[in-house]
């Protein structure tokens, strides 16, 4: 969860979310993170292939 949040949240979203000071450190947002994970399953290879095939700052997340 920690590599998504960083790698394909907008850096002004990022910032938005950090200041609405969830936590008393985001520190400990950090290792929360590194303690879950996004589990993505398709049964269609095409699906899958394209997915990956697209670079990250053209994926649309909902």
């Amino acid at each position: 969860m920690r590599k998504l949040y960083s790698d394909f949240i907008d850096v002004g979203e990022r910032q938005r979310i950090e200041r609405l000071e969830l936590f008393d450190e985001f520190e400990e947002w950090y290792m929360m993170q590194e303690h879950y994970c996004v589990a993505y399953a398709v049964n269609d290879s095409k699906v899958s292939r394209n997915f990956f095939s697209i670079k990250k700052k053209e994926r649309k997340w909902i």
